[in-house]
């Protein structure tokens, strides 16, 4: 029933437009975030909306390997909780939806985006971190863990102390329409 509603909702938004336009979508998120728009950062560091491998799509998948690591540090500053948990992930592993060599592989700021993201994930992304974050301290040590979970504690006092909790349940990688215009 939720798919049925969203796809009836993304039809009455897209109806009309042309599959040329369609093809061309993220330039217009690509440009939101280069203007500074945090929830349009996020949505391009998360899912460009690009289709890998396709070679129409090389110059977004450009612009993503260009800017994707700053558009990601900006939607973190902004509050958007769905990026924060992009960037454990992407230093946890050094992957992104872009691939490889894009992130690198960062087991210290992985345990610092841990700290700060944990409260705000639903029980079972809380749990992936929560084991996450144990071995990541087993292997960078107890020293640079404390310093980790310390700036982890800041971040999440300085970005995310009034955040609110993502709804996880419909988390499609969507933008909400309505965060375009913050």
């Amino acid at each position: 029933m939720e798919l049925s509603r969203t796809l009836g909702e993304d039809q009455r938004a897209c109806g009309g437009v042309p599959e040329e336009m369609s093809r061309e979508a993220w330039r217009y998120v690509y440009l939101s975030a280069v203007a500074g728009n945090v929830a349009a950062m996020s949505r391009f560091t998360r899912d460009p909306g690009l289709t890998p491998n396709d070679p129409d799509a090389e110059e977004g998948w450009s612009a993503f390997r260009q800017r994707a690591p700053e558009f990601l540090a900006g939607a973190i500053k902004g509050g958007d909780v769905r990026a924060l948990y992009q960037a454990w992930f992407s230093a946890l592993g050094g992957q992104s939806v872009g691939g490889p060599n894009i992130f690198s592989r960062d087991p210290d700021k992985a345990l610092q985006y841990g700290t700060a993201v944990i409260d705000l994930l639903d029980a079972f992304r809380a749990e992936r971190v929560r084991r996450a974050n144990a071995n990541i301290a087993q292997e960078i040590g107890a020293e640079r863990a404390d310093a980790a979970r310390q700036e982890g504690a800041k971040l999440r006092n300085a970005y995310f102390a009034n955040a609110q909790l993502p709804d996880w349940k419909t988390d499609d990688g969507a933008t909400e329409v309505a965060d375009c215009w913050k």
